[in-house]
């Protein structure tokens, strides 16, 4: 599935760049799973770059944090693909995906695929994410 995803963009991304939409600056995204009501989040800042947030575990500390990075984004057909890198370290390989038309984010891994189910979100992303992690250390 992520061949076919990379393979899809690989002979769309030289074309798609004329035509981008901004249909998603300024605009932010809060994801959850089954698991967790708050796993993460997307905000848009600018045409085809956006901050990633994801509540991660870390096994020293046995807390939960939450990662936050940079990537560059494009719409293609009825989904936003989402590289690996941000812009200044010149996007990389586009490696997951959110549907326009219902907001899963899809994480395409060996054979099986990741998601998370998004919502549009006004307010403060990250405050709401960071209130959102467990404060004790988990035993």
């Amino acid at each position: 599935m992520k061949i076919l995803h990379n393979i899809i963009l690989t002979l769309v991304l030289p074309i798609s760049g004329l035509y981008a939409a901004d249909n998603f600056t300024t605009k932010s995204l809060l994801c959850s799973t089954k698991n967790f009501p708050v796993k993460g989040g997307f905000d848009f800042l600018e045409s085809n770059n956006l901050v990633k947030y994801n509540i991660l575990w870390d096994h020293v500390e046995k807390v939960e944090f939450v990662s936050i990075s940079y990537h560059c984004y494009i719409e293609v057909n009825n989904e936003i693909a989402i590289s690996s890198k941000s812009r200044i370290n010149g996007c990389g390989e586009y490696t997951s995906f959110i549907d326009i038309n219902n907001l899963t984010y899809k994480i395409p891994i060996e054979q099986k695929m990741l998601t998370a189910e998004c919502d549009y979100f006004n307010g403060d992303l990250l405050k709401k994410i960071k209130s959102s992690i467990h404060k004790k250390a988990i035993n």
